[in-house]
Formats: C-alpha cells, structure tokens, sequence
C-alpha cells in the first residue's frame, strides 16, 4: 500500500497542474477532434466485409 501510495504522490508532483482554460482548449483542439476522426475510421471500418469483426 505504501508503495501505490509513493507512486500516486510522485506522479501528482512531478506533472504541473493545469488551468480550467488548459483543460478546456486541450479538450476542444484535441480530444474533440480526434475523438471524430475515430469514429469516422470506425464507421468506414464497419462498412467494410470485415466489419463483422470489430463489433
């Protein structure tokens, strides 16, 4: 338990905290975006004979 516990506080204080605005740009130009892009790959990929495969 020690342990989880030394890698959960060395992760929190090793990486900067981010702003709501940070968050919210990262959310809106990359997450957004990339998550469209995928679904667009998945729908082509379900469109193809080995569509039945990823379902």
């Amino acid at each position: 338990m020690s342990f989880v516990l030394f890698l959960f506080l060395w992760f929190r204080a090793t990486f900067p905290r981010y702003r709501y605005d940070q968050i919210m740009r990262l959310g809106w130009k990359i997450f957004i975006p990339v998550t469209l892009i995928w679904l667009l790959i998945e729908a082509a990929i379900m469109q193809t004979p080995f569509g039945y495969l990823f379902h």
